[in-house]
């Protein structure tokens, strides 16, 4: 280690203060984004889609589940749950009605049943058979119920049609509007299942770790007592995709920089120039922190993760300059000699990171700026600064003091070709990834209890609803009601709309005109007088049906009210029915039979809806990676001014594209998002090493200098290998594919640099 106490030192280190500084300051700045929908493709119809999901009525839904081996232990086990949900100080509703609410609806109900009940679709309960069997029904209750008091609304239902709609109502609601203890029971009494609103949405953090510990005490009494208990929410996805890719992020900026200045240490048994290159690595970092703080500061942690991996590929223009400093005398000379490569090699490896700004995906476009700003600034820093800090002198050994020889054999060469049929025999196996959510973290414990409450009810938290929208809120009932009449009709899976208590004003006309037509009060009269019932038993509703104008509905009981409204969203000045559907299976039948009467309804599926915009764009990516080839090919013919020089520049490039492929492949998962961000980063990484090696060929430089651009890139690809091999340990399936696909790239990179281009560079200049 050589004196470092001087000026250049105390530069490098005021430069290095400053830019930690402004590291630390950035990061408190900036908060991660670990949602996947930052992977999805831009277009209108997905938009809709996130901007319904976001404000869906199961945006802030948790589920309370419990199970117990006996029965009987289902009520105590239930009141011991409740009390800790009850002392938990997040902002808790119940999403399940109480008993007094229920009643409450069941009055309503009785009330408004003339106008609720759905004549179109059931039998019509004002021929004689109907009207007698109805009334002896009403008689028969009174009968089993000898001590209930029966209030005003019963006899606003003498026909008993209430039941009919309450029993409609409670098998569509999944169970939710015929609760026992505040909750849904399963069948065979050992499952319950609590419903609530959290009243805060998943981004909330903090209250998210509120949910979290009291998921905790769930678990932890429920073990205690020998039953089974938890809470299940998207916060908890949430919550727990957030802290393990905060630590994993730190984790791989933390192992990348240790072993990148490891690698660099190895080849260069040197700590002065270890010191030295942490300036221009931070200032990297640090300017690309402070620009995110102040631009984006909610930034996506797949981004981020790949920002750690920066230092691989930047470190390279460092990495250049000092394997040659100590063969020329002067600075003017070496760049003289580095000057072409090094800036074509910028230009390549900006163009890689520019292109994914036309991709009109959030993630990749951050990666885009990450990279673009980082790999600019080590740049700009190590050519104007490091240099004048570590100018070039002639000494008879280079700084690097591992060194590699010049392989020019053509039976590694005929190695390198095996490697070749091999990658190409991977391209018709190729398939295109088209679920979004396999690029997520896997929630193994979550996803479990998803299963286990899917099992035993058929609440759920996945984001599929049957829509429909209007420029009033009567338009998209309307239509919701004549979707519900249509699946009925076909005997297909119904659902829950609120049209079924708060009908359209025109099918309130229309049931109206429907009881003027059927409704005959002699008739009525005659099998009222032959039933128990006294003849002015029923004079209110006598008078409904005499004055059909007159009737009207009732107000909705408040808690049903607030559960309505929060099916509506408005969007634009359209308004949005949304109606949870527990099951994709389901919502395909839905889908089929509405679709085939042509009914006017969309089902918000976000991840059918991204599959399409998915897999299109996956497809045509591959077209624009050959395009981004021909382009850069296009380049170095004008650069090299020669189309063999061209070809063996962009080789390393085309070489890493296809390994990339292959490992899509290998990981079971199709051609993803992720692996076309490391094909375009392949091509401009290889090329980058293709230019620096025919350059030298072309220029007929030294073998000794063309020795120091193999070790060079030797020490390049192995930072950059490492950088992005640190990113294979993710649990997040997006960013493995990112880290293995590079991995494999690079490697397959260097040895097409290392094996083949020696081998034709010289067979091309033994031609020329």
């Amino acid at each position: 280690m050589r004196n470092i106490f001087n000026k250049s030192f105390f530069i490098n280190f005021g430069l290095l203060s400053v830019f930690a500084g402004m590291i630390i300051i950035s990061v408190f700045l900036i908060s991660l984004n670990s949602s996947i929908t930052s992977l999805f493709p831009y277009n209108k119809e997905l938009e809709l889609t996130l901007k319904l999901q976001q404000q869906s009525p199961i945006a802030d839904k948790v589920l309370i589940y419990l199970e117990v081996e006996n029965p009987e232990e289902l009520k105590k086990a239930v009141d011991k749950i409740k009390k800790i949900v009850d002392e938990s100080p997040l902002p808790f509703t119940n999403s399940v009605p109480s008993t007094s609410e229920i009643q409450e609806l069941w009055s309503y109900i009785e009330e408004n049943s003339l106008l609720l009940y759905p004549y179109q679709n059931s039998t019509n309960p004002f021929t004689q058979p109907e009207i007698k069997k109805r009334l002896q029904a009403k008689a028969n209750y009174l009968y089993n119920m000898p001590f209930s008091n029966p209030g005003r609304s019963f006899f606003y239902d003498p026909l008993m049609m209430a039941p009919e709609l309450m029993q409609e109502i409670g098998q569509a609601s999944g169970g939710k509007y015929t609760p026992r203890y505040g909750g849904v029971v399963s069948e065979d009494s050992r499952s319950y299942l609590l419903v609530l609103k959290a009243n805060f949405f998943s981004e909330e953090y903090d209250k998210n770790k509120l949910l979290a510990d009291l998921d905790k005490k769930i678990t932890s009494l429920a073990k205690q007592d020998h039953f089974t208990a938890f809470a299940f929410s998207a916060h908890l996805y949430f919550l727990e995709s957030i802290t393990k890719i905060k630590k994993e992020v730190t984790i791989i900026f933390i192992l990348t920089v240790i072993f990148v200045l490891s690698i660099f240490y190895f080849f260069f048994k040197d700590l002065t120039l270890l010191f030295y290159i942490l300036m221009p690595l931070s200032g990297g970092f640090a300017l690309t922190f402070f620009f995110i703080s102040l631009y984006k500061p909610q930034f996506g942690a797949i981004a981020l993760a790949f920002g750690a991996t920066i230092s691989g590929i930047a470190l390279d223009y460092v990495i250049h300059y000092l394997t040659k400093r100590q063969y020329y005398s002067d600075l003017a000379t070496l760049r003289k000699k580095i000057i072409f490569p090094m800036l074509l090699s910028l230009i390549t490896t900006l163009s890689a990171f520019l292109f994914l700004q036309f991709s009109r995906i959030e993630s990749l476009q951050e990666i885009s700026l990450f990279g673009l700003i980082s790999v600019s600034s080590v740049f700009i820093l190590s050519w104007f600064i490091l240099q004048k800090l570590l100018p070039p002198f002639v000494h008879q050994n280079s700084d690097i003091k591992i060194k590699i020889p010049i392989i020019n054999d053509y039976r590694f060469f005929i190695g390198w070709l095996i490697i070749v049929i091999v990658l190409i025999i991977f391209i018709p196996l190729i398939k295109f990834e088209d679920d979004l959510m396999n690029l997520d973290m896997k929630h193994k414990e979550l996803d479990q209890r998803k299963e286990i409450i899917r099992r035993q009810f058929s609440e759920s938290n996945d984001n599929i609803f049957l829509t429909f929208q209007g420029t009033t809120k009567d338009e998209a009932l309307n239509k919701s009601l004549i979707a519900l009449n249509t699946l009925k009709k076909e005997k297909g899976p119904t659902f829950f709309s609120p049209a079924t208590l708060i009908p359209p004003q025109s099918k309130i006309i229309e049931r109206k005109n429907y009881i003027r037509n059927e409704f005959q009060k002699n008739i009525f009269l005659s099998e009222l007088k032959k039933s128990d019932f006294t003849e002015d038993s029923f004079l209110d509703w006598l008078s409904l049906t005499n004055h059909t104008e007159n009737i009207s509905i009732s107000e909705l009981p408040d808690f049903f009210k607030v559960q309505f409204d929060s099916l509506f969203t408005s969007i634009d000045g359209i308004y949005y029915l949304m109606i949870h559907i527990y099951d994709r299976k389901i919502s395909n039948e839905m889908r089929e039979i509405l679709t085939r009467h042509q009914i006017d309804f969309h089902i918000v599926d976000i991840i059918e809806d991204s599959r399409i915009g998915l897999i299109t764009f996956e497809k045509r990516s591959l077209i624009l990676l050959s395009l981004s080839l021909l382009l850069i090919f296009i380049i170095l013919a004008i650069a090299f001014k020669n189309l063999l020089y061209s070809l063996t520049a962009i080789l390393p490039g085309l070489m890493g594209l296809l390994a990339c492929i292959m490992v899509s492949y290998f990981t079971n998962n199709g051609f993803n998002l992720m692996h076309f961000v490391s094909a375009v980063l392949l091509i401009g990484i290889g090329v980058d090493y293709g230019i620096f090696i025919t350059s030298a060929y072309r220029e007929r430089l030294s073998t000794k200098e063309k020795e120091l651009n193999f070790q060079s890139i030797l020490v390049c690809s192995l930072t950059t290998i490492s950088g992005f091999g640190v990113l294979s340990l993710s649990s997040n399936y997006s960013i493995f594919s990112l880290g293995s696909a590079m991995f494999a790239g690079i490697l397959v990179s260097f040895l097409t640099t290392y094996f083949a281009l020696p081998f034709l560079l010289n067979w091309i200049n033994k031609f020329r």
